[in-house]
């Protein structure tokens, strides 16, 4: 098994990493901006990552 170290961003609460694998949607809006919304491993929550 390998280990999966892709970290999405931060958690906005905590400033903990949040890895690829917590990701719950991601996409991009109409003006461009994209969104990712993961659960963030410390905080156990929902966060839009940053």
């Amino acid at each position: 098994m390998t280990a999966d170290n892709t970290v999405l961003g931060r958690c906005p609460h905590c400033e903990h990493p949040v890895p690829e694998t917590e990701l719950v949607i991601d996409y991009q809006t109409a003006r461009g901006q994209r969104v990712t919304t993961a659960t963030c491993p410390h905080c156990v929550t929902m966060v839009t990552v940053r």
